[in-house]
């Protein structure tokens, strides 16, 4: 419906009424009969079948309050309704014949972001339903936690760099084993430096909430649960091994596993430090979209080290040796522990 070719009504701009009368009926689907254009405003006229709201609360003689029945006869009513178009004013950054969508601020489908969007084989938890993830784990009951942190990696590194390439590693391994990736455990301890925009969890709790998020888990049918831990900090890469101990120990459900890039991988010349040469080839390949070398790099927090002295410049191609070596590791042991199985059998 437009106005002097400005739209009046579109999917974008739905208009959502409806009229009840007082004597019992609801007038909720209209149609259009005229729009009549009077300077800027135009009247919009409609036509509308009531339909019989079946019990109507009354006061009887006694001023009691009941309910009675009407069966009417079904009105057609006319309305009108008078409304001037507007118009936005698009920003210099949105052309004159964007879409509706974009200029009303709702992104369309190009500029969504990859990670709201479905995969055409999903394996993400959060975005399956519940019969495609027992699909998932009726092919290979496998289920990957991403342990991560949220940290001071200089300025050429984002600070979620362990989480990221902890869910990175998750979500290739998953795609080359199957079974499902959970959402990941951000919240870290251990930190190597003292700065305001990194994390720390108190160690005494870090063990018990991260234990608590895998206890969770024992109702998913899972026969392996595999952690990946991204954070370097000392306490932190023990405690998944720790958790995993004690789980596989107790009742818990499936086995557990600990494949963290630290300890496995180690035939590759390629190793992860604290954002310098190691940590950022590694990110070369996993994140390269989040790596902005042109930025002023410092010296490291916790080293006082600049980077890229000692070890040489970062490269992708040392990222993949790394990734490499990793994946072949952690693919032997995620199977041998899903051969061995867990206590879901």
């Amino acid at each position: 419906m437009r106005f002097n070719g400005t739209p009046l009504r579109c999917p974008q701009l739905p208009w959502t009424f409806y009229i009840e009368s007082d004597t019992g009926f609801r007038f909720s689907t209209f149609s259009l009969v005229n729009v009549a254009a009077s300077g800027a405003e135009a009247t919009i006229v409609f036509t509308a079948e009531g339909e019989w709201l079946p019990r109507i609360q009354e006061a009887d003689a006694m001023g009691d309050s009941r309910i009675r029945t009407r069966r009417l006869e079904r009105p057609v009513a006319t309305f009108s309704w008078s409304a001037s178009p507007f118009r936005m004013q698009s920003a210099p950054c949105c052309p004159p014949h964007a879409s509706a969508s974009t200029r009303f601020g709702t992104p369309n489908k190009d500029t969504i972001m990859a990670e709201l969007e479905r995969l055409d084989d999903e394996y993400r938890y959060p975005y399956l339903a519940p019969s495609e993830l027992k699909a998932r784990l009726a092919k290979k009951a496998i289920l990957y936690l991403p342990i991560g942190s949220l940290e001071w990696h200089n300025e050429h590194l984002p600070l979620g760099t362990d989480t990221l390439h902890a869910i990175e590693l998750a979500k290739r391994l998953c795609r080359r084993l199957g079974g499902a990736v959970l959402p990941a455990f951000w919240w870290n301890t251990g930190g190597c430096h003292d700065s305001p925009v990194t994390y720390h969890m108190p160690e005494e709790i870090y063990r018990t909430t991260l234990n608590n998020v895998c206890l969770g888990l024992a109702p998913i049918p899972a026969r392996v649960l595999v952690l990946i831990n991204g954070h370097g900090g000392v306490y932190q890469k023990d405690s998944p091994q720790v958790i995993a101990d004690e789980l596989n120990a107790e009742d818990f459900p499936a086995r557990v596993v600990v494949a963290d890039p630290y300890g496995l991988g180690a035939s590759s010349p390629c190793r992860i430090d604290h954002a310098d040469t190691g940590e950022t080839s590694f990110s070369l390949e996993l994140i390269p979209q989040l790596v902005r070398m042109g930025r002023d790099i410092g010296p490291d927090l916790f080293s006082g080290r600049k980077p890229f002295i000692d070890r040489g410049q970062p490269s992708a191609d040392n990222g993949r040796l790394l990734w490499e070596a990793y994946a072949a590791d952690a693919a032997e042991l995620i199977e041998k522990a899903y051969q061995g199985g867990g206590q879901c059998d």
